[in-house]
């Protein structure tokens, strides 16, 4: 492999490299956003049912079915 093709094939790695971090921040703030919604949606079962509201892992097997 020349030098001309050792600097196409760093090139394309870049490239690559670039694309690959984009999607990694874009993921990183759906996450994120989830975990929003995760926690909302959570402080809002727990105000609705109160002191009914049980952690999945405080309930048994068959409880979770139920869900």
């Amino acid at each position: 492999m020349g030098r001309e093709d050792s600097g196409l094939a760093l090139q394309g790695l870049a490239q690559r490299l670039e694309m690959l971090e984009r999607e990694n921040e874009q993921m990183r703030s759906e996450n994120a956003e989830l975990r929003h919604k995760v926690a909302t949606l959570e402080g809002s079962a727990k105000s609705l049912f109160g002191s009914r509201y049980l952690k999945e892992d405080e309930l048994g097997a068959s409880e979770l079915d139920e869900r």
